[in-house]
This record gives C-alpha cells, sequence and structure tokens, in this order.
C-alpha cells in the first residue's frame, strides 16, 4: 500500500489558481440542472473530464465525497477539492482501487 504523497507548495499553489479559475467559470456560466430534485439523496455523479469545472463549481460546499487519484497529479485535484468543501477519498486502479470504491459507497 502506497501512502498518498503530502502536498507540496506547487499543489497548492496550483490549487489556489485552480479555484480561482473555477469561481470565474461559475460566476461567468449559466447552469440549469434537470432530473433529480436538489436535496436528493444518494446520487452518483458520472461525467467526462471536460466537464469537471461546472460539476465542481456548482455544488461545490455541500459536503459531497468525490474520489481523487493517489498519484501526484491528483494532488492538484485533491487540493482544489478541498478548498472547495468536498470530502475525499483518495484512490485509482492501480492503487486502492476497491479500497476507495468501498469508502465511496460508505459515503454515499
Amino acid at each position: 500500500m502506497t501512502e498518498t504523497p503530502p502536498p507540496s507548495l506547487i499543489h497548492r499553489l496550483a490549487a489556489m489558481v485552480g479555484c480561482l479559475y473555477l469561481y470565474i467559470v461559475g460566476v461567468t456560466t449559466s447552469l440549469k440542472f434537470y432530473g433529480a430534485p436538489e436535496g436528493s439523496p444518494q446520487v452518483i455523479y458520472v461525467l467526462w473530464h471536460c466537464q469537471q469545472p461546472f460539476l465542481i463549481y456548482s455544488h461545490r460546499g455541500r459536503g459531497i465525497t468525490a474520489l481523487a487519484s493517489k498519484s501526484r497529479d491528483g494532488q492538484y485535484a485533491a487540493q482544489m477539492l478541498e478548498r472547495l468543501g468536498y470530502v475525499l477519498v483518495r484512490g485509482s486502479t492501480s492503487s486502492g482501487g476497491m479500497r476507495s470504491l468501498i469508502q465511496l459507497i460508505k459515503c454515499a
């Protein structure tokens, strides 16, 4: 089992810039939601990477659980998600995938 690397200064700075970008995108974009009503319990979002900024911004501060890779690259996403009020589960298919899936299911 490999431990998640601690966030470096560059990861923390990149997270701040990333959050600023998300706020700019969020306040300049009109979002409409269809489907499950607000506050619906136990929702799982599945999306393509290009859709992440909108979903991350629009659901910030709700204590939603998100999955981020345990890799160094995943540290960028993890830092941004934490800053925006998400609960993190770290893992990937090559490192702790099943454990991460179980954690996500427990949080749903």
